[in-house]
């Protein structure tokens, strides 16, 4: 199951550990951006694995550039795969890899190559992975990954930011550099026009004074906690802080939900299904690949 067919002497087994509440049902085989991956199950103790055997060179291992391009794959697979089951999905630094010998066979002949201790209960259940969103730019890939980490994050400072830059992302693809106004804008119209996120946050309007939603999570929370030892007063470990950080947490939620649906076009409907990929099986025994939907009619 090697990734490319070039003549090479060796073989690398690529590994990252991931935490996650999903509670996989099986191991599962794919083939992503042209790599042939194995996901591997992890159990109640230990986390989940994402593996791949690549050939190299030398047996010193691969490159700077080969190691790095690998990793980048893995990790936004694990992004797209927060986003499509709406879980935090953490990685920290455990992954690695260990020569491999092309007589020990494939990635079916890869076990558990490590282990690392889940600090996450799992409370989800997985049936299968049919379909992640489609990647193509920089922009949606950063905002996917961002969207990760926010999920993830046990802290609602560090969440807040994620999910602040997500809505700078639109107006920095298209260039403009005043994205904090721009950013103010949108999430103003999006409120007009969907005001239960107000009432289901449940925001005491007193606290806005004379500014609109937009500007108060702008100037109060991002500027506040970007900014916490300049002109801002925040206090980040009183609880006034934390419950103001938490309700406009469950307000750029909401609102990040949207941005990306609309903005980014990550929304999946039975009538809108181009951005995304479907996995399909392949004829022979080959590992299923994801592919666009256009495509999927070449693997039927």
């Amino acid at each position: 199951m090697s990734n490319k067919k070039a003549t090479k002497s060796h073989q690398y087994l690529f590994y990252i550990c991931f935490d996650t509440p999903l509670i996989f049902r099986k191991n599962l085989y794919f083939n992503y951006e042209g790599i042939d991956f194995k996901l591997i199950k992890g159990i109640t103790k230990y986390q989940d694995i994402l593996c791949c055997i690549i050939d190299i060179e030398t047996g010193s291992g691969p490159s700077k550039s080969e190691a790095r391009m690998v990793q980048e794959i893995a990790l936004r697979f694990l992004s797209c795969l927060s986003w499509e089951l709406n879980v935090g999905i953490t990685t920290g630094s455990s992954y690695g890899g260990v020569g491999w010998s092309k007589n020990r066979g494939g990635l079916t002949s890869v076990k558990q190559p490590t282990r690392i201790t889940r600090t996450l209960i799992r409370n989800c259940r997985v049936r299968d992975i049919v379909k992640l969103p489609k990647i193509d730019d920089k922009y949606k890939a950063n905002a996917l990954s961002l969207f990760r980490e926010a999920k993830a994050s046990n802290s609602l400072y560090y969440k807040f930011l994620c999910y602040w830059k997500i809505l700078e992302i639109e107006q920095r693809r298209k260039g403009k550099t005043r994205r904090q106004n721009e950013a103010i804008d949108w999430i103003n119209n999006t409120i007009k026009e969907n005001m239960w996120i107000l009432q289901r946050s449940h925001l005491n309007a007193q606290i806005l004074e004379n500014k609109t939603v937009g500007e108060y999570l702008c100037k109060e929370c991002r500027h506040a906690v970007a900014h916490v030892m300049a002109d801002y007063e925040l206090r980040p470990d009183s609880g006034e802080s934390l419950f103001k950080i938490y309700t406009a947490n469950i307000i750029v939620e909401y609102l990040v939900d949207i941005f990306m649906k609309k903005e980014l076009g990550l929304k999946f409907t039975k009538d809108e299904k181009d951005n995304y990929l479907y996995l399909r099986k392949r004829k022979g025994k080959v590992i299923p690949v994801f592919i666009p939907y256009e495509n999927c009619r070449i693997y039927k």
